[in-house]
């Protein structure tokens, strides 16, 4: 089972940073991140709980992930499949003047945890033959991430991790701007999905 929540004494380990917090409406998380070494990318983990079903949450996710319209600014989204507990997308990310724009195409598979109610979506980059590569995008190779959700006693502790490297030659500074503020975004962004609001 994955840590609860949101005050910095419960981060993930020693070896993660604390960062951000917020609350709403049925909702708090806690952003922590981690740099290892040998790894070219930053992992950023939300930890929080959200007043919801995990059911619910997994199909809040699914609804963000999936959905065209929900794609965020500067992103264009396609749904390419959508099989049982499995979705394939292909996102193309608008990038500042100057920097090359990447896209990346991701696999998420869902399951669940039958003696524990426990839910899971897990995602990592994929291949597929309806996104083709552009000589004029980067393609996003090394990216992965998860959400965890998990029932407790009328509230769901929910965990989301992500990495991303964007390759190419982008300032760290830029790089890390962006995840941060996108994880908590994206936390948000299933919580109000889950509520209703």
């Amino acid at each position: 089972m994955l840590p609860s929540p949101a005050p910095a004494a419960d981060a993930p380990g020693k070896s993660w940073h604390t960062g951000q917090q917020a609350t709403g409406d049925g909702w708090t998380y806690q952003i922590f991140s981690r740099e290892a070494e040998g790894e070219s990318f930053v992992r950023y983990r939300a930890n929080g709980t959200i007043d919801a079903e995990p059911e619910v949450l997994v199909r809040s996710v699914r609804v963000i992930a999936t959905d065209p319209e929900r794609a965020p600014d500067g992103q264009t989204r396609r749904l390419l499949s959508a099989e049982g507990g499995a979705f394939v997308t292909w996102t193309v990310i608008d990038m500042p003047p100057l920097f090359s724009d990447r896209d990346i195409v991701t696999r998420g598979v869902s399951s669940l945890d039958e003696a524990t109610g426990a839910r899971r979506i897990d995602w990592k980059t994929t291949d597929d033959a309806k996104a083709p590569e552009s000589p004029d995008v980067i393609r996003i190779r090394d990216a992965a991430g998860f959400w965890s959700f998990t029932p407790n006693g009328g509230t769901t502790d929910v965990s989301y991790e992500t990495y991303l490297d964007l390759g190419g030659s982008l300032p760290g500074w830029l790089v890390q701007g962006m995840m941060a503020g996108m994880v908590g975004k994206t936390f948000e962004d299933v919580a109000r999905e889950a509520l209703g609001r």
